[in-house]
């Protein structure tokens, strides 16, 4: 699948450091997305959502700190958006968490009786 970063050019800011993290960003999405058109994303998207969480705080940081000090007259309203994504992608990170441990009880009782 074609990245979403080579696809977006909004993401694309021609500092190469902020580029290649933009790319790194998008690979595991990119990962998920393939998983899904095969039907295996299942087993990756506990994978994909961890590593994205740890992946958005080190860039968005780093994305924050280059933006204040060149700055970025929006920088107060980027950083929402930063806010918003590490927050949705925890809660679905905390819901895939839910939904598996759920599961495994489940399949525990049924095993055991």
């Amino acid at each position: 699948m074609e990245n979403a970063f080579a696809r977006n050019q909004l993401y694309r800011l021609d500092i190469e450091d902020i580029d290649e993290q933009h790319r790194q960003l998008f690979a595991p999405i990119a990962e998920l997305h393939d998983a899904m058109a095969h039907g295996t994303d299942r087993q990756i998207m506990g994978q994909v959502l961890r590593e994205l969480l740890a992946y958005i705080h080190i860039h968005f940081t780093h994305e924050e700190a280059l933006l204040a000090h060149y700055r970025y007259p929006e920088l107060t309203t980027h950083k929402e958006l930063h806010v918003w994504f590490v927050q949705h992608v925890h809660d679905r990170d905390t819901r895939f968490r839910q939904v598996n441990t759920a599961l495994r009880r489940e399949v525990m009782l049924l095993l055991n009786n």
